[in-house]
């Protein structure tokens, strides 16, 4: 990652990697706090729920936006830091090379799946992956940004990183949608 090699490889294979849709059954590992605080969250949900006599769900959320969103708050997200900086005039600092992708899902689209859940019996006792399904790249998160604010700001792709955080991840959504 000194280098500017950002992309996940496997010793001997010289051939870039598929990048796949995380499934609900994918392996859970995650390496900071905000992550345990969320698996510990689930696995409460599941576990102390039928015990009170009520039918857990968990819906695993991938990057939300929308209105209401803080653009104060430094943990809500990457769309609200990179808006208020817009905002500001100021220069957007894009980790790694950019091409970093992450699910961005709208709040809508969030409230949609968690009623849908609530009300579905079928949904009883199951995890779910919420979000588009699509992976899309923090270079684009930015220029679209711009683009739709109206507001030009440099962008610096600067090759900064933060161990522990991973390159991609978007939601395969085949277990909500078949529901």
């Amino acid at each position: 990652m000194d280098r500017g090699d950002f992309e996940v490889k496997i010793d001997g294979l010289n051939e870039k990697l598929t990048l796949l849709a995380t499934d609900e059954e994918s392996k859970i590992h995650p390496t900071s706090v905000y992550g345990i605080t969320k698996q510990n969250q689930e696995q409460m949900v599941m576990t102390v729920c039928p015990g009170l006599g009520i039918a857990p769900v968990a819906f695993r959320y991938q990057n939300v936006y929308g209105p209401g969103q803080s653009l104060r708050n430094p943990y809500t997200g990457i769309l609200s830091i990179f808006s208020t900086r817009i905002k500001n005039g100021n220069e957007l600092n894009i980790f790694e090379d950019g091409l970093e992708s992450r699910d961005f899902v709208y709040i809508d689209d969030i409230v949609a799946a968690t009623i849908s859940g609530i009300e579905s019996d079928a949904a009883n006792n199951e995890v779910f992956n919420v979000g588009t399904g699509i992976a899309t790249t923090v270079l684009t998160v930015a220029e679209k940004l711009i683009e739709s604010l109206g507001i030009e700001v440099p962008i610096k792709v600067s090759g900064n990183y933060r161990i522990g955080d991973i390159r991609h991840n978007f939601a395969d959504l085949k277990k909500y949608r078949e529901s």
